[in-house]
């Protein structure tokens, strides 16, 4: 048996919460979490939404029922079957998603913000890592770094911005040993990662977010 790929066109998603004027300065790039849809996930957002900022949710390319054949459906950004043609789908998808939403602004004084949640972070870090946008701050959120990240040469494209992880101090994903091995290897690369920590679990937190707000 031979398994073959070809490249096709489809249609991609995503939400938005206010509109991009002459007035804005902040965009946040928001990525959600296995399992989850845009559409939900951005509403966490609408404590940061303003006339200076607008927040943007892609979602994932893969849809499917959380429980049996029908009801609540969720998304998911990548699995382990066709693992490295999903993550070159989702990455151009961002970046086309990237250039439309920005077209005409002078991005250099835009303070952009891409936050991951969970599953999102590795998603929205492979982003960066590819295609090297002009990003202020990548922020973290129950997640951390894809594994792949290992060295200061595939680090170079996050020197150059800002980077917070932040986690609930009884999220059952992220442990200590795991902030710690990310803590370390910033630093050995130079960077002081600012770490925000929240009494709950594996969620947003809105007093985190508003402490967050440019």
């Amino acid at each position: 048996m031979l398994e073959r790929t070809i490249n096709v066109a489809r249609t991609a998603s995503y939400c938005q919460l206010g509109e991009i004027t002459g007035k804005t300065e902040n965009i946040w790039f928001v990525c959600h979490g296995y399992g989850q849809l845009a559409k939900f996930f951005i509403q966490n957002f609408k404590c940061l939404q303003d006339e200076k900022t607008v927040i943007i949710a892609p979602e994932a390319l893969s849809r499917f029922y959380i429980n049996g054949f029908s009801g609540r459906v969720g998304a998911s950004w990548m699995t382990k079957v066709e693992r490295l043609s999903e993550i070159d789908d989702y990455t151009a998808y961002f970046s086309q998603l990237y250039k439309t939403t920005t077209a005409g602004l002078d991005i250099g004084s835009i303070n952009l913000t891409v936050l991951g949640f969970s599953q999102g972070t590795t998603t929205a870090s492979r982003w960066i890592a590819r295609e090297k946008p002009e990003v202020t701050r990548l922020i973290l959120w129950a997640g951390s770094l894809p594994v792949e990240i290992d060295s200061k040469k595939a680090f170079e494209p996050f020197s150059n911005m800002e980077l917070v992880l932040v986690y609930g101090l009884d999220d059952e994903v992220v442990k200590p040993s795991k902030v710690k091995k990310v803590k370390v290897f910033l630093e050995n690369n130079g960077v002081q990662l600012d770490i925000r920590t929240f009494k709950g679990g594996h969620k947003l937190d809105e007093k985190i977010l508003l402490d967050l707000k440019n």
